[in-house]
């Protein structure tokens, strides 16, 4: 801005994290690092009305969304972010975090706030000091983390963040089976018995825990990928039936150069390469990770993921729907029970039509 602005003498060349056209050439430069987000100045909220956009959610009637770092320190391979930060991560200090809810509170009268951070819970210091700035504050909140690292935290600290108003964590749990995991470049110590662990844990200390799956990754037997992941995710409502499943499909990343996008090419997968492709219905809403663009995902098995997630969803409905009154959720949960409990998930019409009836919310496209 200030070249074009101020006819400065910089050059475009040298300006980091820019792409620009020259002489008929993409250049793109070097990436430039992430700001500390303790040296940005306070946002002044006073310039747009933020009332429009205090909601009502699961967590609390006044909830606010805030963002107290960016990037993630792992190198998943299925995640854009892993591809944008290059495993950076920086991070606003506690009392700057506590500080700002607080003004939050004071402006806007919020009594609930989604940290919209890429990996919120990555040092247990910084959330514990969190935690204890603002236990007794009335602030309900949810964020996002792993579940290695979460389940690594002491008891001092998952007890300090239940104290402090913690409702909910999401976790990518991604999948049943650990070489999957391996491809994934998921990093750390996650295994499948990580996540049935936290979800055994978790419930001693009231937190709810969301688990997300990347259900139909690169594979010569899919249908015994797909029949795992769904026994895993019984597994976890049996040892904590509080437990939120969201199901995605799997979803190769533009930029990602995995082990898992390279079997994913080798399985037949390949990106639009015009305009024109992308805007097919089929690739429109891809990265909602809802729909069928993978050549060895069949319609046949798109139909039986997508009808095991509207039995379990009937089964167990999401505490995060707000208009699911407990008299639908009753309605729901019978008319869903003999399937659950059969095993019996194909063609789940009763159900799809209870779903329709009610607006079922589904937070992994609505948010809470």
């Amino acid at each position: 801005i200030d070249i074009l602005e101020r006819n400065s003498t910089t050059k475009f060349e040298e300006v980091r994290g820019l792409s620009f056209l020259s002489d008929g050439q993409i250049i793109n430069n070097e990436q430039r690092e992430p700001t500390d987000p303790n040296l940005w100045p306070p946002l002044p909220y006073h310039k747009v009305p933020g009332e429009r956009h205090i909601g009502r959610t699961y967590l609390g009637t006044r909830t606010a969304a805030y963002y107290s770092s960016a990037g993630c320190p792992f190198l998943c391979g299925f995640c854009a972010i892993a591809s944008i930060y290059q495993a950076r991560w920086v991070a606003r200090a506690p009392d700057g975090v506590a500080d700002d809810l607080m003004e939050l509170q004071r402006r806007y009268d919020i009594n609930a706030v989604e940290f919209f951070d890429e990996n919120f819970f990555t040092k247990e210091k910084r959330t514990h000091e969190f935690s204890e700035k603002i236990i007794g504050r009335g602030i309900a909140w949810w964020g996002e983390g792993r579940p290695d690292t979460v389940m690594a935290y002491s008891d001092d600290t998952l007890q300090a963040m239940k104290r402090s108003g913690c409702k909910m964590i999401f976790f990518g749990a991604e999948s049943s089976s650990e070489e999957v995991l391996q491809r994934m470049h998921k990093g750390g110590t996650q295994t499948p018995d990580t996540v049935l662990q936290l979800a055994d844990r978790l419930k001693h200390f009231g937190i709810v825990p969301e688990f997300s799956f990347v259900i139909g990754s690169p594979s010569d037997d899919i249908d015994v990928d797909i029949d795992r992941d769904i026994k895993f995710i019984r597994r976890i409502k049996e040892i904590n039936s509080a437990s939120e499943i969201i199901l995605y499909m799997y979803a190769p990343v533009v930029f990602e150069d995995s082990e898992l996008s390279h079997v994913a090419h080798d399985h037949g997968f390949q990106f639009p390469r015009t305009l024109e492709d992308w805007m097919k219905p089929k690739w429109q809403k891809f990265d909602l990770r809802k729909t069928p663009a993978i050549p060895w995902i069949k319609p046949r098995h798109y139909r039986k993921i997508r009808s095991f997630e509207r039995v379990l969803n009937g089964y167990y409905p999401t505490a995060t729907d707000l208009k699911l009154t407990k008299f639908r959720q009753t309605i729901l949960r019978a008319a869903s029970k003999w399937r659950y409990q059969t095993s019996t998930y194909q063609f789940p019409l009763e159900i799809m039509v209870l779903l329709r009836m009610f607006h079922y919310r589904q937070p992994e496209l609505e948010g809470l």
